[in-house]
This record gives structure tokens, C-alpha cells and sequence, in this order.
């Protein structure tokens, strides 16, 4: 026994004596021993702690053997126990470590006073016990078992923890201990057990090569007594906190399938962290700061964050390696964290590291064969077909326009965790069948523009004729079982895409898209006709292939020689020789139709012939050229033919007699043997039945410049659209010279049953962005023109007539909201609130409910204006204050007459005593108006005045009609009226300051709307007829239209030529105030009357 540890051993056992005594002393040590010993929540942590000794002493080996009352602990560590140990395992920690330190014993150890009284421990040096926590004491040496080199036994002597629960815990850590235990060890590579003297259970772990091999062999297993498990283990040195730790991942092997393998990832901290939960698929170490039990880590410190980081920087290092090893598969990318998964915050790094490296350029991306690319220069496809079809490089850079791409990468499932990795990482693309046509479309194009210019060169730069030249090169090397391929994957794809990839009999291709057919021994026409290579869907023995690139040929219009071909050829350039050949050839025509409709359909559609006789043509030939026009074709393309009778009643005929842009078919096919199959097929063909609406460039819409702001992207591809829409010769439609009515009614007929999309224009420049819109050209020009006819035998714009409005014969229809898109009736509908608006107005004003309907067209605030002006006061004061500025919108002009005067001075001398016999003088007084009238003339006399003068006629526009007594109707008007509610501050009514008018007028002068302009040159006083005839001599506006007064009879009183006219202003027209020669006198005496 090594003398200086027997000291170690005294020197300890009295200094654990003194902390005893101590404590005791003070009355703690029985609360201290529970603490220490009951401080690990796990039951038997302190097997740990025995693994970490053995560790630390270089053991390979370590043995435990449990009985019912007793563990006995072995190792073949090869350092020897020293004072520091002792003092370690006797003290409650190594005051310059943290608790968690492998290889040290500290409070951990003392959990196993919760099993025994006093622990041994003896080894070829020592033999001691402790007791009591921290006092050793030296015990006899026990023999060791060969092959061993330190032995604890623990005895389960605990009075409060019976014997046989002592056992069960024990036993239970057995149970869950697995091979992850020996993981992330550097030196023990085997660990053993047995209970009760049965066989033993091991976990042995053999090095590989770069594979560590981990054995479990157990006799309590049914089938296979050994289970073998395989790990890539990476380790890295990291400086955390200028110390340096050791950080580990392990990653699970399959050796059968030769893959790394997902696991349930455990956190460990040397051994496994239970409570610790990662959710990565793989294991990883380091030494966090943790829980006292080691058994999760507590806290996210910045030593834990960095060690973290070095794992992240293991997991990057650690791809290399697999990648040399040939791991670098998807089951790889299976077992990487992806973007789904629940990783805290504090383990995202991980994934985020493992992601930039994915992301840079190194060669990482699995191709297949070993092979690899940067997630750059590589492509994902689904379909196979493509990687089998474009194999080489040289095909995929040139299908995919790429020089830099190098294969295809291996596409995972869709969903699965290796597609989710990918999807995160930024330069991830799958490329969609689509994109291929697309891109292949584009080729053949530019096969297409090469062929069609290139003895222009200098219409391509350097770069461009080389690339053109490799292309084309590129195709033609390319053999028929090839290009078989190809035409399959293609099949069913639109026609006109890809018809440069067709290859010809001769081995050229079809760069110039020729009308194509299939190869023809016995042929019975006189053309040369352009065969394709019968290789490209004949040769190999993959049927489905075969039919595939067939169909693919048919779907591009490579047609057999029959009866279409000669009429093809017919047809080609087809002349009229006589009316009688010609309905000869269209029998034949009508009779390959009949019996292959869609055969023939197809035919005449894909070439542009202009066969169908129309005499409408001929004329407008003629109007053309002249006599010339007899040395032209009298034929015309199905597109500019129109159907009408005898044959159908379309109404067309009103449209295109006038608008020569469509000719009307001509009735001499009314002989054919089935003309009514002939009209059939030029249906289809397109000729006329109806208004069409057609395709209009966009480029020609008013909002064309919006369209282009709100679009997004700058390449277009076939995926673009320009969609917009009108009707040929719209504005011609809409304003036409002749059958203005019966086309407005075909027009309104289609509107009425058209599709709403026609009245929008839709823009886009690629699939990749949403499509913008704006008001179709159609639509603009439909809401610009008058041509919806009214009832009342007018036509308005769509939103200047309303339901009510319209013309009987058309059909209010607006299931498809065609007229609400052209707004219509909304101005009827505006126009109807802002009159009732005026209305309001004027009625709260005070004016009567049937004079504001008929003035409510004007403005309300001119209106109400007037009326707040209008005051009470002396005829000339009354004239000059109550006028108004004349301007405002006109409503109808009119004109009117006079009589004699025998003798004016008597009739002057009888106004004036009139006047001054009144009770006020003439002079304005305090009485209402009503109170005033009572005393003057009263207004019987006046209008029989004004009846004798004028036989009811307005003085202004000479209008009247009759009443029931047989007597023509008029209105009296004073011209010195006041405004409701003031005092009068004027003349009573008198027959010299009325006026006879009609109902318009009178409401006119009420509303003091007129401007009396001839106050311009007449003074307040010394009025006479003589200066009223010098001033107004000149009749500038009188005009006998529209004026009764010039149609009115000599029984009225006086002749026009006689009458007197001062002029005024009605709504910016000019009109005269008639005057008989005596009302005249009256009127100039109460004019001049102080």
C-alpha cells in the first residue's frame, strides 16, 4: 500500500472529522448531509460519476455487477488513484472546476450516500472507505479480479432506503442505458453488467475505419443476441471563453444501404442530457453549462452560444467528409434540420450554418454517379424524360440557355424533409415541365429567324451568329432515335411551337415551317410536296414512344396524301374561270365536307384562300381601279364575305352597303347541289353572320401608357397577354350615313348577349406576374357616341338615356352587365337629383312648386341670386334693379307687335289725372302691395287693356292658345313688382307698367332673369315715342321665326310694322318687348311720372 496515499488518507480523515465536528457543533450537519446526498433528482446519478472516473483514468473496460444487496463497480484504468482524487471524492468539489468536469469527483459522487453507509473503493495502491461524506478511512486490500485495476462496492445499507428499492433503481438505469452512452468517449470502449452472478449484458465499440462500430449483446434478447449499430463521429477543438473545449457530432450508419440515417438527436454533456430536447436529427456534445443533474441545459449563456456555433462549424467541416465518403446522398439531406422543423432559437444556428454552406459555390449538390455542383450550376426536373432526353451538357446548356450548368441534381419527394432543406436554400429552383416547352419554343423560333436571315449576317452581332451556329449544328447531329424522343415528350403541345425540330426526308429540318407530309410511294401530283423523315417515328421498339412522336407530328399539321391534298392544291391558287367551273369546284369542295368535315374545315382554315364569288366585290373593285377592275380576281377571302339574304336574315347588308370592308356572298350559290352545307362551311371558315367583336391592338388604347406602369417584369415570353377589343369600323357603326336605326338595333342585339370580358383590356408580360387591366378600345368608343335611339326618334350616348327612353324595338337586356359598364343612364340619373336639387331650391324661396319644374334646369344659386335682388321700387328703378344678366342657358327664343294712337296728347292728359287721383300720388307709401291695389285700376281693366292691345299675345314671343270662353289666354305681369314680404316702395299697377305675357315669360320676368338692355340709352326722365323710335329704329334681332306676332292677325289692333320694341336679354339671346302705339303712350307716361 503506497505510504504517501496512507498519509492522504489520515490527513483527510482528520480534516473530514474537524468539518463534521464543526458542523454539529452549529446543528447543521444533519441538514448538510441531506443535501449533499439527496441533490440529484435521477435515482443512481452516480453511476455517471463512475463512468467519468473511469474515463478519466484511461479505463477501456468498466464492469458492473449488481446484486440483491450490493453494486459492485470495476475499471481497467491504468491511473493510479492521487491525493487529489482523494481529496476530490471526499470534499463536496474541486473548488477550480465547475461541477461538471469529467474525470473529477465531486458533489455528483455523493448521491451514493443515498445507497450506502460508507462506499470502498481499492485499487493496487489503496484501499479505503468513506464515511459520513467526507471521512476516509483505510480499509484491507481486496484481491482484484484480473484484467481490473479499481474496484467500488457499495453496499445498500441505507436505513431509509430499503435494500430491494436500492436494487430496482439501480437495475432501471441498466435497463435505459444504450449504445449513445459510449458515443462521445474518447477512452472506454466497453461497458459490461450482470445481475446477480447471471450472464452479462455489454456495449462494446470497435473502430471502423472512419465509422465507429457499436455491438450491444444481451442473452435476455428473443431473436438476435447481438444488435450492431454504426456512427460517423466528427469531433473539433473550440475556443470558448480563450479555454478550449471539445464539441461532437455523431451520425447514424446504415451499413446496408450505405447511408446516414436520421435518429432521434440527444443533447449530451459527455453522457445524454435526458431533459434535453434538440429535435435535430443527429446527435451532438459538447460541455454546456447545465443542470445540476447534467440532464438538460439551463441557460443560453454566451459560452453556450459559442460552443453551439462550433457544433454549427463541425456540422459545415463534417459535409467534406461525407462527401468523400461518399454519404453525400439525399438520405443525407433527410436527416438535416429544414425549415419546418421546431428548432428554438437556440439550436437554429445549426441549420442556418448547414444552409450557407449549401448556399455557396462549392460542389455540394448530389448530380447522381458521384458527381456534384454548386446549387447554382445545377438544375432540378421532375420528369425524367428530360434528364433522359438532354443527357449530355452540351444539351442542357443549349436547351437551357446556360454555358455555366453542369447536370441535374437529384429532386427529392415533394414534402419530404430533404425537398424541404432544398426549398430553403436561396438559389433552389424546380424547373416545370413549362419552362422547358417554353424555353424549347424559344429555340425552335430562333432555328426559325437563323434560317430565315442568315444571308443576313450583319443582322446578328459576332456572339449571336456563333451561338445560332452551334445550336443549329447541335440539332442536326442529332439522330432519329433522338429526335423520337423528343416529339414524344412534346406531343400534345400547341402546334405552332416546335416546328423547327421537325426533320425532313432530305435530313434538313423544317426551319422554314413548310406544310409538311408524311412519306407517299405512289404519288399522283404534279407538286413538290415537303416529306418529313419516317425515322424520327418509325425507328426502335418503344411502341408508346412511337405513337407518342406521332401524334406529336399530327398535332403540327403533317398531313397524308389524300383528297384534301389535291384540293389543297385546287385551292392554292384558285381562279375563276366561269360561274360554271366555279360551282363545280365548290360541289367537289362541299362533297369532300359532307363526307370529312373536320378534315375540310381544317384545310381551308390553315390557307389563306380567297374563293367565294361575291358581285358586291366586283363592284367595289371597280370603284377602286376603273375598267381595270375587269382583269381582277372577282374572288374574295371567307374573312371579307358576310351572309345575308336570300340565304339568312342577318341585317348585315345595312352595315357593308355603305361600309365597304366586307362583301356580301353572291346568290349564285343558291345552285349548288347543297348550298345550305356550303353556307354551313363558310361559318366556320368565318365568314360574317353577325357583328363580331374582334382583337384590337393595345397598343392603340387610350390607357395604354397606365397599362405598361402597373405591369411588372421586362422579358416576355409566350406566356404574355395583350388582350384587347373593338369592332371593325366602330365609329363608322356608330355614326352611320344610312340605316342609322337598324344598325343601332344589330348593334344594341349583340351588346346585349357578348361576354363581359370584351369590355376590358388585359395586360401581362410573363406568367410570373399578374395580369393588369383598363377599359377595352371597345368600350371607350361605345360611351363617346350618340347612337342608342330614343322613342322620342333621337339618339344619346349610353349614359344620356335611360330605360324609360328607349326606343320600343330594342330590348332592355343586361344579364351580362354590359350597360353598366358603359355607365348607362347615369348622367339621366344625375341630371334627375340635381333638377330636384334646383327645385328645392326655388320653391323654398318662394316660388310657385310649377314655375320652379319648368325653370329647374337652370343653376339653383343663379336662381336663388336673382331672387335676393329682386326688390320692390319705381318702373325704371323696378327695370333697372329686377333685370338679370341675360346669359344664362338657353331654353327657346321668340319674337312679337303694335297700334295706333289717335291722340296721344288727350290719352297722356287722362293717364296723368289717373295717376295723381290716387290715394298715395303716385307715391310709394307704407301699405303692402295687396293694400295698394285695392285703391288702383283694378286688373279686369288692365287685362282688357292688354286684350284690346295685344288678342291675348305675349308681348315678347307673340305665343297664345285658346281657353274654353273662345278668348286666347295670357298672363298679366306688373313690372313694378316687389319681392314677398317687403313694403312697397313702388307705383300701384297700372295698364302703362303691364305687360301681357305668356306662362314662360311671365315666370321668366318673375325670376328677374332678363337684362333690359334698352335702359343702356333711355334716361330716367323725359321719355317720348319720337326718341324711343331714333333709338330703337334699328330691329337688329327681330325675325319672323318662331314668332307668333308675325303670323298674328289684323284683328289684334295693330299691324308689327307699327309696334314699338325695346330690346332685352334672355339667355344670351337678344329679344324684343312689343308695344302697341297706345300702350306705349301709357308706358312712357307712367315712366316719366315723379
Amino acid at each position: 500500500m503506497d505510504n504517501n496515499l496512507k498519509q492522504s488518507i489520515q490527513k483527510f480523515q482528520k480534516m473530514g472529522e474537524d468539518i463534521k465536528s464543526s458542523l454539529s457543533k452549529r446543528g447543521a450537519w444533519g441538514g448538510w448531509y441531506k443535501v449533499l446526498t439527496e441533490l440529484y433528482p435521477d435515482k443512481a446519478h452516480f453511476l455517471f460519476e463512475l463512468l467519468q472516473n473511469a474515463e478519466d483514468a484511461d479505463a477501456t473496460r468498466v464492469k458492473f455487477e449488481l446484486e440483491d444487496s450490493s453494486l459492485v463497480f470495476k475499471h481497467n484504468g491504468t491511473r493510479e488513484f492521487s491525493e487529489s482524487d482523494i481529496d476530490s471524492i471526499t470534499n463536496i468539489g474541486d473548488s477550480n472546476k465547475t461541477v461538471n468536469k469529467i474525470g473529477k469527483f465531486g458533489v455528483g459522487f455523493k448521491s451514493v450516500f443515498s445507497y450506502t453507509e460508507s462506499p470502498k473503493i481499492h485499487t493496487n495502491a489503496i484501499s479505503f472507505e468513506i464515511k459520513d461524506l467526507v471521512i476516509p478511512f483505510l480499509i484491507k486490500p481486496k484481491p482484484i479480479e484480473k484484467g481490473f485495476t479499481t474496484v467500488f462496492i457499495f453496499n445498500f445499507d441505507k436505513t431509509d432506503k430499503p435494500k430491494k428499492k436500492a436494487f430496482s433503481e439501480v437495475n432501471q438505469f441498466f435497463d435505459e442505458l444504450d449504445e449513445s452512452v459510449l458515443l462521445f468517449l474518447s477512452k472506454i470502449s466497453s461497458i459490461e453488467w450482470c445481475i446477480k452472478k447471471g450472464k452479462s449484458v455489454s456495449i462494446t465499440m470497435h473502430d471502423k475505419g472512419d465509422f465507429k462500430e457499436i455491438i450491444t449483446s444481451s442473452p435476455f434478447q428473443k431473436k438476435n443476441k447481438e444488435s450492431v449499430s454504426s456512427w460517423l463521429v466528427f469531433r473539433k477543438e473550440v475556443k470558448v471563453a480563450k479555454k478550449t473545449r471539445i464539441v461532437g457530432v455523431a451520425f447514424s450508419y446504415n451499413k446496408d444501404r450505405k447511408q446516414l440515417q436520421g435518429v432521434d438527436g440527444n443533447v449530451s454533456i459527455y453522457f445524454p442530457a435526458k431533459k434535453e430536447n434538440s429535435n435535430l436529427w443527429f446527435h451532438i456534445d459538447a460541455p454546456f453549462s447545465s443542470s445540476v443533474a447534467r440532464d438538460s441545459i439551463i441557460d443560453s449563456s454566451d459560452e453556450n452560444i459559442e460552443m453551439l456555433a462550433g457544433i454549427g462549424e463541425l456540422c459545415r467541416e463534417s459535409v467534406h467528409k461525407i462527401k468523400q465518403l461518399g454519404l453525400l446522398k439525399m438520405s443525407f439531406f433527410e436527416i438535416l434540420p429544414n425549415i419546418e422543423d421546431p428548432l428554438s432559437k437556440f439550436y437554429k444556428p445549426i441549420f442556418d450554418t448547414l444552409k450557407e454552406q449549401f448556399e455557396s459555390d462549392q460542389e455540394l449538390i448530389p448530380l447522381g454517379k458521384g458527381k456534384f455542383a454548386s446549387i447554382n450550376d445545377c438544375l432540378y426536373v421532375s420528369n425524367s424524360s428530360v434528364k433522359n432526353i438532354f443527357k449530355d451538357k452540351e444539351d442542357i446548356n443549349i436547351v437551357f440557355d446556360n454555358d455555366s450548368l453542369v447536370g441535374y441534381a437529384t429532386l427529392p419527394r415533394r414534402n419530404s424533409r430533404s425537398y424541404r432543406f432544398l426549398e430553403a436554400l436561396y438559389d433552389f429552383k424546380e424547373t416545370k415541365d413549362d419552362e422547358i416547352y417554353e424555353r424549347l419554343g424559344e429555340l425552335s423560333d430562333a432555328f426559325e429567324n437563323f434560317e430565315r436571315y442568315k444571308d443576313k449576317s450583319w443582322m446578328f452581332d459576332d456572339e449571336e451568329l456563333e451561338k445560332l451556329q452551334i445550336q443549329t449544328e447541335w440539332l442536326k447531329n442529332k439522330s432519329d432515335e433522338w429526335l423520337q424522343s423528343l416529339y414524344a415528350f412534346l406531343g400534345g403541345q400547341e402546334s405552332w411551337l416546335f416546328s423547327s425540330f421537325i426533320k425532313l426526308a432530305d435530313n434538313s429540318f423544317n426551319f422554314s415551317h413548310k406544310s409538311l407530309y408524311f412519306p407517299e410511294q405512289n404519288l399522283s401530283i404534279d407538286a413538290e410536296l415537303a416529306f418529313i423523315n419516317i425515322n424520327t417515328y418509325t425507328s426502335g421498339d418503344n411502341n408508346i414512344q412511337q405513337e407518342k412522336a406521332l401524334e406529336f407530328l399530327l398535332s403540327h399539321n403533317v398531313r397524308y396524301v389524300d383528297e384534301s391534298t389535291h384540293l389543297r392544291f385546287l385551292f392554292v391558287d384558285f381562279k375563276f374561270v366561269s360561274k360554271k367551273q366555279h360551282l363545280i369546284d365548290i360541289n367537289r369542295l362541299v362533297e369532300f365536307y359532307m363526307a370529312n368535315k373536320e378534315d375540310a374545315i381544317s384545310l381551308m382554315r390553315s390557307n389563306s384562300y380567297s374563293f367565294i364569288y361575291s358581285e358586291s366585290h366586283i363592284e367595289y373593285r371597280f370603284e377602286l381601279d376603273g375598267e381595270d377592275a375587269y382583269d381582277s380576281d372577282p374572288l374574295a377571302h371567307p374573312s371579307k364575305i358576310f351572309i345575308d339574304k336570300p340565304f339568312e336574315s342577318t341585317g348585315l347588308d345595312y352595315i357593308y352597303s355603305q361600309i365597304k370592308s366586307y362583301f356580301k356572298v353572291s346568290e349564285i350559290y343558291k345552285k349548288l347541289d347543297n348550298w345550305p352545307a356550303f353556307i354551313d362551311l363558310l361559318k366556320y371558315l368565318g365568314v360574317q353572320t353577325k357583328i363580331e367583336i374582334d382583337h384590337a391592338n393595345i397598343y392603340d388604347n387610350p390607357n395604354w401608357s397606365e397599362l405598361v406602369s402597373k405591369a411588372r417584369g421586362e422579358r416576355y415570353t409566350y406566356t404574355s397577354i395583350r388582350h384587347d377589343w373593338t369592332i371593325n369600323n366602330l365609329k363608322e357603326l356608330l355614326m352611320p350615313d344610312e340605316n342609322r336605326f337598324e344598325i343601332s338595333k344589330l348593334l344594341w342585339e349583340k351588346l346585349c348577349t357578348t361576354k363581359e370580358e370584351y369590355f376590358f383590356a388585359c395586360y401581362r408580360v410573363n406568367s410570373a406576374y399578374d395580369a393588369v387591366y383598363a377599359d377595352s378600345q371597345l368600350k371607350h368608343k361605345l360611351k363617346f357616341y350618340q347612337w342608342i335611339p330614343g322613342k322620342d326618334g333621337d339618339f344619346y350616348k349610353p349614359a344620356e338615356i335611360s330605360r324609360e327612353m328607349l326606343h320600343p324595338d330594342l330590348v332592355y337586356e343586361n344579364s351580362n352587365k354590359w350597360l353598366d359598364h358603359l355607365g348607362f343612364g347615369e348622367a339621366v340619373a344625375e341630371k334627375r337629383k340635381e333638377d330636384e336639387v334646383k327645385k328645392k331650391v326655388m320653391i323654398d324661396t318662394g316660388i310657385d312648386p310649377k314655375v320652379a319644374e319648368i325653370l329647374s334646369g337652370e343653376s339653383p344659386e343663379v336662381i336663388k341670386g336673382l331672387l335676393d335682388e329682386y326688390k320692390a321700387k319705381k318702373l325704371i328703378e323696378s327695370l333697372e334693379r329686377s333685370q338679370g344678366s341675360g346669359k344664362m342657358p338657353k331654353v327657346a327664343p321668340f319674337d312679337g307687335p303694335g297700334s295706333e294712337v289717335n291722340d296721344p296728347e288727350g290719352l297722356e292728359e287722362k293717364i296723368g289725372k289717373d295717376i295723381d287721383s290716387s290715394p298715395s300720388g303716385g307715391k310709394p307709401n307704407n301699405q303692402t302691395r295687396s293694400a295698394s291695389t285695392k285703391n288702383s285700376k283694378n286688373f279686369d281693366e288692365i287685362k282688357r287693356f292688354l286684350y284690346s292691345q295685344y288678342h291675348g299675345h305675349c308681348q315678347i314671343c307673340g305665343d297664345t292658345f285658346m281657353e274654353k270662353k273662345n278668348k286666347n289666354f295670357f298672363e298679366l305681369y306688373s313690372l313694378n313688382r316687389s319681392k314677398k314680404g317687403d313694403r312697397l316702395k313702388s307705383d300701384i299697377n297700372r295698364e302703362g307698367n303691364s305687360l301681357s305675357l305668356c306662362p314662360k315669360h311671365h315666370a321668366i320676368l318673375s325670376l328677374g332673369i332678363p337684362n333690359f338692355t334698352f335702359l343702356e340709352k333711355i334716361s330716367s326722365s323725359g321719355l317720348n315715342q319720337n326718341l324711343l323710335k331714333s333709338l330703337f329704329e334699328i330691329r337688329d334681332y327681330a325675325t319672323n321665326e318662331n314668332d307668333e306676332f308675325y303670323n298674328s292677325p289684323e284683328s289684334a289692333g295693330f299691324y308689327l310694322e307699327d309696334a314699338l320694341m325695346l330690346p332685352i336679354e334672355i339667355f344670351g339671346e337678344n329679344h324684343y318687348i312689343k308695344f302697341s302705339p297706345e300702350h306705349m303712350h301709357n308706358f312712357i307716361v307712367v315712366f316719366n311720372k315723379k
